[in-house]
């Protein structure tokens, strides 16, 4: 099992579990692919949105060039026309009129959850409904940790929409944090793991040699040619680098702001970052002789 190598407008990662292992997973259980959609707009999408056989594969209007590209030329793919929340709220009822019953929706980049959105309410009427009278069952398929999709689940009140809802009390485990290895309960918050299918060796390997040198690798050259500094302070990432705490992936997050306040993550200079960021990556990998991947586009570039 190599590790995937990917970059989206908000991180870097190196993964283990991939998201289509998610959706496969409900396959699984008996649901059949052509009763699915999924939303996504980064590259850590690709494997999901890419799975043959899915009713609707869709991009918002804010997705990677490269994600908008891979969707217009899959046969099912749809590109919206409208961004993040509103985006998923077009494409929510594009699945409905299908009759699909289940949607996998990326977080960051599909929803405005962290700041205050008219389309909130929306959200809300849409999570206390889900799964009910047709209405499509919406599973978040995120790389984030779990503390940043408690923090999703509090912004958006999904515990409160969710709690007289009894598709939900059925399937509560709806938020799939680090691309679905680990499972969060919008109910009570607790979790499940998929870490026993995983390599333990290879994790072990991820969790320690490969993070390790990484990190040490990004502060010996690459946080120099950005003028940039660690933090272990998620929220305060004004030209600084937090590296979120995960079980299964090493990720590295793009800086938000520059010094000045201007956006950092929508800058040329952030994707020099991220490709900077990859190359390290992919040479630590190869140093530990760890088989990867780079999800580029619309295949899997060994």
């Amino acid at each position: 099992m190599p590790v995937s190598l990917s970059a989206s407008p908000d991180a870097i990662d190196a993964s283990i579990f991939t998201k289509d292992m998610a959706v496969l997973s409900l396959v699984n259980e008996g649901v059949p692919l052509a009763k699915i959609a999924a939303i996504g707009d980064g590259e850590n999408d690709i494997p999901f949105l890419t799975i043959p056989g899915l009713a609707i594969a869709a991009a918002p209007l804010n997705a990677q060039d490269s994600v908008k590209n891979l969707v217009n030329s899959l046969p099912n793919g749809v590109s919206l026309r409208s961004e993040s929340t509103q985006g998923f709220l077009d494409f929510y009822e594009l699945a409905k009129s299908r009759q699909l019953s289940h949607i996998f929706a990326d977080r960051d980049g599909v929803f405005d959850w962290e700041d205050d959105s008219a389309r909130k309410d929306e959200l809300f009427r849409l999570f206390q409904n889900m799964g009910l009278d047709r209405n499509p069952f919406v599973f978040v398929l995120t790389g984030s940790s779990y503390d940043q999709n408690i923090s999703f689940i509090k912004k958006l009140r999904i515990r409160d929409a969710v709690k007289d809802n009894a598709a939900v009390r059925k399937k509560p485990f709806a938020i799939l944090a680090e691309n679905g290895a680990i499972q969060i309960s919008v109910l009570s918050s607790e979790i499940r793991d998929f870490q026993q299918v995983l390599d333990p060796d290879f994790l072990r390997l991820l969790k320690t040699s490969f993070e390790k040198e990484v990190v040490a690798r990004l502060k010996a050259t690459v946080l120099p040619r950005f003028r940039l500094k660690l933090t272990d302070d998620h929220t305060d990432q004004i030209a600084k680098i937090y590296i979120p705490p995960k079980r299964t992936m090493v990720t590295i997050n793009v800086p938000k702001w520059f010094r000045d306040g201007s956006d950092f993550r929508r800058s040329p200079v952030a994707q020099q970052f991220r490709e900077a960021v990859l190359a390290v990556m992919q040479a630590v990998a190869e140093s530990l002789g760890m088989p990867y991947r780079l999800l580029v586009n619309r295949k899997a570039v060994p």
